[in-house]
């Protein structure tokens, strides 16, 4: 059996470490990427009614 020393240790900590971290940011930015898009299609939905209020509200004030 080898003596496994503490820089290999340390190595092996800092390897796992930073494949962690990798993997993280992937699927954070996979999910940014959803939020984003359901983001962009609720405003899509949404701005035409936005544009309907503001319409009828510009010819309420003129009626007044």
């Amino acid at each position: 059996m080898s003596n496994i020393g503490v820089s290999e240790i340390l190595l092996t900590a800092v390897i796992g470490i930073v494949g962690w971290v990798a993997i993280t940011v992937f699927e954070m930015s996979s999910d940014m990427a959803v939020i984003s898009y359901r983001v962009e299609e609720n405003y899509n939905m949404i701005k035409p009614m936005w544009q309907e209020f503001f319409t009828e509200s510009a010819v309420a004030e003129k009626k007044k």
